[in-house]
């Protein structure tokens, strides 16, 4: 393994482990961090996370944090999706990514639009598995 530059397995193995501690420690900080409110917030999709067809809707005015709770609800939960109506709002997101791209929409979505996404793909079966899925600025969505 030496020859391609590559690190030895325990090596490379430890650092998992240890990168993994840190990014628990990170996690936890940034939940003790959250307000009252946004860890009312927290606290309650938490608790339905598992509950099939949990539907939530945050609101509130500019700045008050609900970017910032959707990084820590993601930073927590393993498997989710980060979605948004546009590639700016999709920027602050930890791996965001537009709807459109996900979803396989097409630009401009119409009545008749159709999703080009396919069934049994790797990218439909994540969003399948997915424990939760964001979509910020969703009152922006058509």
């Amino acid at each position: 393994m030496n020859s391609l530059g590559l690190q030895e397995p325990c090596v490379y193995i430890r650092e998992q482990v240890e990168q993994s501690i840190s990014n628990s420690e990170n996690v936890q900080t940034m939940i003790r961090s959250l307000n009252s409110d946004q860890n009312e917030a927290f606290n309650l999709i938490i608790e339905h996370i598992d509950k099939k067809g949990s539907l939530f809707y945050l609101d509130g005015p500019a700045g008050t944090g609900k970017t910032y709770l959707y990084n820590v609800l993601c930073s927590y939960l393993k498997s989710t999706i980060q979605l948004a109506t546009t590639g700016i709002s999709a920027d602050l997101l930890q791996e965001g990514r537009t709807m459109h791209s996900v979803m396989k929409l097409p630009v401009p979505l119409t009545e008749s639009s159709i999703s080009r996404l396919q069934r049994n793909t790797p990218k439909s079966e994540r969003i399948i598995k997915a424990s939760l899925i964001l979509i910020d600025e969703v009152s922006m969505m058509s």
